[in-house]
């Protein structure tokens, strides 16, 4: 009774952390639940079998990210083999016309997710611990004080790492933020 009082103490404090997570990787919201619903049932038979896990809040992390990977993984083997018969069903769709603003908004939301793309690739590719304390701020959202703990540093150490890769982001990518607000 006890494991199951804790087991749902952890899900409540963390449930939405870990939808965000997975969110993150496969930005699909249904997808996204199912890897949740995973990566409690993971913790589950760990707390079961193995006993406490320690440092949970990154165990969490860290199963929802590879458990979303796994299930990308997946789905990339899986669409191949459907794809014959999505394009069947999608030319089968009627085509709604679109005014001009629809067109420029989609068009305007488009180029701000690829410049988004290219931001966190790049920060990826500058330091992956710069982009994971950007996940684990930006959209992971877990308080500063949380996801240091998380990547096992101090507070400071952890905001100044943040601080640092926001001016890296303005000097390498600010040009295109501002034009890209102007629109």
């Amino acid at each position: 009774m006890t494991e199951n009082h804790e087991f749902n103490e952890i899900y409540e404090k963390y449930k939405n952390s870990v939808l965000r997570a997975a969110y993150l990787y496969v930005k699909d919201p249904e997808l996204a639940e199912d890897v949740r619903q995973d990566t409690f049932l993971k913790l589950l038979r760990m707390m079961s079998g193995e006993g406490p896990v320690e440092n949970i809040d990154s165990w969490l992390y860290t199963t929802a990210k590879n458990t979303a990977i796994n299930y990308l993984k997946r789905s990339k083997w899986e669409a191949s083999y459907d794809s014959e018969e999505e394009s069947e069903v999608s030319s089968r769709e009627p085509v709604r016309e679109s005014t001009e603003d629809e067109c420029l908004e989609e068009l305007t939301n488009r180029e701000r997710a690829e410049l988004h793309r290219r931001v966190m690739e790049g920060v990826w590719k500058k330091s992956e611990r710069w982009y994971e304390a950007i996940v684990l701020e930006a959209h992971v959202e877990l308080p500063q004080k949380e996801a240091a703990k998380v990547m096992k540093m101090s507070l400071n150490a952890y905001q100044v790492m943040l601080h640092r890769a926001r001016d890296w982001i303005r000097e390498n990518y600010g040009v295109e933020y501002e034009e890209l607000k102007r629109k």
